[in-house]
């Protein structure tokens, strides 16, 4: 780009993330009134955030002001050799600095990245069930919708806050169940779960496995006991009163049994990362039935990206690139805590990433990119991107 607009100062400051941990706010100016400001959740702990900040303040800044605005890959490179300082703070100042420029070219963040090319929406997969929330009481990591079936973002949101809101009434239903020995041992494993998610999406009036779909993030590897070989599950054991745990080769059964079940598209982290003879057996077992065009384990067609890991813009479109060239689509993940910054979305768009996994809509932190997703869509029309799972 021709244009030359020297960075004037960076400012990185400490704030608080959904959860009430320390996350970043950068700010990034420019001339006499150009402001681009970011805010990343905290992955590190608070010390380590303070020392980044302080890091980026009597070091790093010096080396980026006088930088040219608009050479984003230049300032990200720079900021990706340093990689002492915490991954959110340099994502901050990388987002930060998108921003300014995008403003002072009066553009929205999406088509300053993506140009003329940014054209889709991501498809969304959106938490309906969090495994480490009490009231859910499951051994899975996450439970998620996947409204493939619905064509606009607009009608994805309001299916997944209708079904949300009945589902959170079954949940509190079953939890405040007293008695009913044999029910409640029924209802102990994570089948139970998908059982009541299943029926809240039908009485919302949607049909499951043409309009709703399932994403399971099984989460085996917190479940996966190393010296025993087995995965144990807690929730499930405490519900039934004995313990529970399942051999490799149970799992893959009782996996495969929960996708004959209900509408899963797709299952995530099903077995311990270091297994793949087990990850491959799976995979078979999915391959052999009639509908295995719906399911897929994820690495095998589809590719997740955490935020947590991107250091840069510049970095997650690059790693996007990659991905694409190998034929895989792409699920760029959601954090657990969140900011109000919807810089991700506008990345997202910009960069042609097919799916995105999103809070529950009752959350302000993920509201705020569902709202980002509806102006969006205004602009750019019902287009989303590749179902990937």
């Amino acid at each position: 780009m021709d244009i030359c607009l020297p960075i004037r100062d960076i400012y990185v400051r400490k704030i608080l993330d959904s959860g009430g941990s320390p996350a970043v706010e950068a700010e990034v100016l420019a001339g006499e009134d150009i402001v681009g400001t970011a805010s990343v959740a905290g992955q590190k702990g608070e010390q380590e955030i303070e020392a980044g900040i302080e890091q980026m303040h009597s070091q790093i800044a010096e080396e980026l002001i006088g930088k040219n605005l608009f050479e984003q890959e230049e300032i990200d490179h720079l900021l990706e050799k340093r990689k002492e300082i915490p991954q959110e703070v340099s994502l901050a100042v990388s987002i930060a600095t998108a921003r300014a420029a995008a403003g002072k070219l009066k553009l929205s963040l999406y088509r300053y990245l993506g140009g003329t090319h940014a054209l889709k929406l991501p498809a969304l997969l959106i938490l309906a069930a969090d495994g480490t929330a009490e009231e859910t009481e499951m051994d899975f990591r996450e439970l998620m919708l996947v409204p493939k079936g619905i064509s606009s973002v607009q009608g994805q949101i309001r299916a997944a806050g209708e079904i949300d809101s009945l589902f959170r009434e079954a949940l509190k239903k079953r939890n405040g169940r007293e008695g009913e020995p044999d029910r409640k041992k029924q209802d102990a494993a994570d089948g139970g779960v998908l059982k009541l998610l299943e029926k809240a999406v039908e009485e919302a009036g949607y049909q499951c496995g043409k309009e709703i779909f399932f994403a399971v993030n099984a989460g085996a590897g917190r479940l996966y006991e190393k010296q025993s070989g087995v995965y144990r599950f807690p929730a499930e054991s405490r519900r039934c009163g004995q313990r529970v745990e399942r051999s490799r080769e149970e799992l893959i059964e009782y996996l495969t049994r929960l996708t004959g079940e209900y509408p899963i598209s797709l299952l995530e982290d099903p077995l311990y990362r270091e297994d793949r003879e087990g990850i491959q057996e799976l995979e078979k077992k999915l391959e052999d039935r009639e509908d295995c065009e719906k399911k897929t384990v994820l690495g095998r067609r589809s590719v997740m990206i955490d935020p947590g890991e991107i250091y840069t813009l510049t970095e997650l479109s690059e790693r996007v690139r990659e991905v694409t060239e190998q034929g895989k689509g792409i699920i760029l993940c959601r954090q657990r805590k969140e900011t109000e910054d919807a810089a991700l979305v506008d990345a997202a768009v910009a960069f042609g990433i097919g799916q995105m996994k999103l809070g529950s809509p009752g959350c302000l932190e993920a509201a705020v990119k569902y709202n980002r997703l509806l102006k969006l869509e205004e602009k750019l029309g019902k287009s989303l991107g590749t179902d990937c799972p």
